[in-house]
This record gives structure tokens, sequence and C-alpha cells, in this order.
């Protein structure tokens, strides 16, 4: 969800979110681009939360996800169930505007035009997805990953085949990977961040 958030609002065109604030990167794990089919609530449930938000809208509620979703890892799956944080609980204002923003990101990865929104990003991305998550839908994060127009056509769309939701904690390897891959990706740029400002010095 987070990193849907950050996409809606690095793309965002409303003047009341500018100046946004120079960012040298953006790196992202399994964002909610959309939902994958096997986690979206049903087309009747989404219908009924959005009629009461309009009455109600802090009105919360629960929508349970599938450890067993999480990661292939028995001990990552025990310890989110267990994590009083990991609740599943919103309030339907929230999980409406969730929905509404994940609509937004797929119809513009679709090449549509959305009111608000613009699919010229303003920094270096790197998109890492798993595409066993079962979670938020690894098609609709590499299209819309595709879609984007980032000066110096300086982004990565990273698959990590047969990697779940949380890919820093993936068994077998992956978990690792992810780790290096992330590092390397900023290090690489923080290095060449360095020199750009050592050649730009004055020379003594």
């Amino acid at each position: 969800m987070g990193g849907g958030e950050v996409l809606h609002y690095l793309l965002s065109t409303d003047p009341s979110l500018s100046p946004k604030p120079q960012i040298a990167g953006l790196l992202l794990e399994s964002p909610l681009v959309g939902l994958h089919p096997d986690t979206q609530p049903n087309t009747i449930t989404v219908m009924a939360g959005r009629m009461v938000a309009r009455l109600m809208p802090h009105r919360q509620m629960k929508q349970d996800l599938d450890a067993a979703y999480m990661s292939r890892s028995e001990k990552v799956r025990r310890d989110w169930v267990d994590d009083p944080l990991c609740h599943d609980t919103g309030t339907l204002e929230g999980l409406a505007a969730m929905l509404d923003r994940s609509g937004s990101l797929i119809a513009l990865s679709n090449g549509q035009q959305v009111t608000g929104l613009t699919n010229q990003l303003p920094c270096p991305i790197w998109l890492a997805h798993g595409d066993g998550d079962k979670v938020n839908a690894f098609e609709d994060s590499k299209r819309l990953c595709d879609a984007l127009v980032v000066e110096g056509g300086d982004k990565e769309f990273k698959n990590y085949p047969g990697g779940y939701h949380k890919l820093h904690c993936e068994p077998e390897g992956i978990g690792e990977q992810f780790t290096r891959d992330a590092g390397e990706w900023m290090l690489k740029r923080a290095r060449k961040e360095t020199n750009d400002v050592d050649e730009a010095r004055p020379k003594l």
C-alpha cells in the first residue's frame, strides 16, 4: 500500500502538492498498483463499502489477508499473524481511497489519460516484484513500470521468479538476493552523486 501511495504522490499534478522535494531515487518492493485477483474484495463488498463510506467514512472494516500469501517461509507467516500491527483493519474512507489510487495507477499503466496524474516520474526508479505474489499483482506493477517515463531512462523492473509478497523475507536465497540488488542500486547512484559533486567543485 505504501508503494502505491508514493507512486501516486510523485506522479500527481495537484498544485497543492508542489513543489515536491528533490528525490534521488525511488525503490519499490511489491507495490500496490493493483490487487491480485486472489486478494481483491468482491464487487458487492466494494459497492456496499463505498455507499456506507459516504455516511460513515470513519467506520472500520476488516479485510483479512491470507498469511499464506505473505511468504513461503512458515516463520515469516507466523510472525505476520502474531504482529498486532498487522490487523487488516482500515476505515471505509481509507479503503475506498486505496482502491481509487489503484484504479488510477492501473489506468495510467494502460496508456489512459488520468486527471491529476502524469506518467512522467521525476526520479530514477527500481521496482522489485515476485511473480508468485498473490497480494499485489505482479503484472500490474510490470505494466506501470513500462509505462513510466524517466529522464535519462533510469528505470528498472526486477522480477524475482516464484517470490511471494515479502521479498526481503523470502527463503531459498531470494531475500538475500533482493537485499544485494537493492543495495547495489543505491550505492551505484550514491557514487554517481558523489562524483558529480566532486567534479563540480572548483579546483584549487
